[in-house]
C-alpha cells in the first residue's frame, strides 16, 4: 500500500484518540518460550482498563518468530475488542542489521557496537566470532549488493526454476536484487547463500549464468538437435 507522509498523518489524526499502553511480551519462567496465557491476561487487562490500543514491544529480546507468535496471540485474545500497535525494529544479536546509504546509491551494512563481532545461537547462546575465528573471519561493515529471503518450503507456491527473471527490493530508496529463498530440514543455508552472493559478483562483472543457459538452450531448440527437451516440463517433474 503506498501512501504519503500527509496522508498518514490526516489518518492518524482521524483514527489515534486516547492513551496507548504498552504490551511487552512475557516469558515463560526457563525463559526458553513465550508465556501464551499471561500474554492473554496482559491483553485482557488492557481492555479492562479502557485503553484505546497497546504497543506490542519487540526490543526484549524476542525473535522474529517470536514476535509473529506474540502478535497472533494478541489479536486472538482481543478478537477485534482493541487496537496494537507494532515496533519496526529487532535489537536481538542474530536480526539487528545497521543500514547507512552513501553516496551514489550505495548501501552499507554493520552491526551495533555493543554487538559488534558477536553472534547469537539459538540454543547456545552468544559466541564471539572474532575470538573463535580470528579477526580475518570478521569485517566491521559491508555492502549490501542483494537481500535473500528466506521461508518455510510451500508446495503451493510458484518459486523460480532457472533465474532468468530478476526481482527486487528496495532499501532506503535503493534498489538491490531480491532472491526468495525456501528451506527445509537438510539445507546447508550457509552455502547456498554464498552461492546466491558469488553469482550476483558474476552478474556485477558481466556474467550471468542463467541467461546464458537460456540462449544456449534457444539456440539448441532452434537448430532443431536430436537432444532437444522441454525444459519447463522436465523442471515440473523434478521435486527435489
Amino acid at each position: 500500500m503506498e501512501y504519503t507522509k500527509a496522508t498518514a498523518k490526516e489518518w492518524a489524526k482521524g483514527v489515534f484518540h486516547g492513551v496507548c499502553n504498552v504490551i511487552i511480551p512475557s516469558y515463560t519462567a526457563d525463559l526458553k518460550r513465550l508465556n501464551e496465557k499471561a500474554i492473554r491476561h496482559d491483553v485482557r487487562r488492557n481492555i479492562e482498563l479502557g485503553f484505546w490500543g497497546a504497543l506490542l514491544v519487540s526490543e526484549a529480546g524476542t525473535t522474529m518468530a517470536e514476535m509473529k507468535q506474540f502478535m497472533e496471540i494478541a489479536v486472538d485474545e482481543a478478537r477485534g475488542r482493541h487496537r496494537f500497535l507494532l515496533h519496526g525494529t529487532f535489537d536481538t544479536a542474530d536480526d539487528i542489521v545497521q543500514i547507512s546509504r552513501k553516496a551514489a546509491g550505495i548501501l552499507i551494512g554493520q552491526g551495533s557496537e555493543m554487538l559488534k563481532y558477536h553472534m547469537e545461537i539459538r540454543g547456545l547462546g552468544i559466541i564471539d566470532v572474532r575470538s573463535i575465528f580470528g579477526i580475518r573471519a570478521t569485517r566491521p561493515q559491508k555492502r549490501i549488493e542483494v537481500e535473500i529471503h528466506l521461508e518455510e518450503w510451500d508446495n503451493t507456491e510458484d518459486y523460480e526454476r532457472i533465474g532468468v527473471d530478476e526481482n527486487y527490493t528496495k532499501i532506503l530508496e535503493v534498489e538491490i536484487p531480491f532472491v526468495k529463498l525456501p528451506i527445509f530440514p537438510g539445507k546447508n543455508i550457509t552455502v547456498i547463500a554464498e552461492v546466491v552472493a558469488m553469482s550476483q559478483l558474476l552478474k556485477v562483472a558481466g556474467v550471468n549464468m542463467a541467461r546464458d543457459f537460456d540462449e544456449r538452450l534457444r539456440r539448441k531448440i532452434q537448430a532443431g538437435a536430436d537432444d532437444h527437451f522441454d525444459m519447463e516440463r522436465y523442471l515440473e517433474r523434478d521435486f527435489e
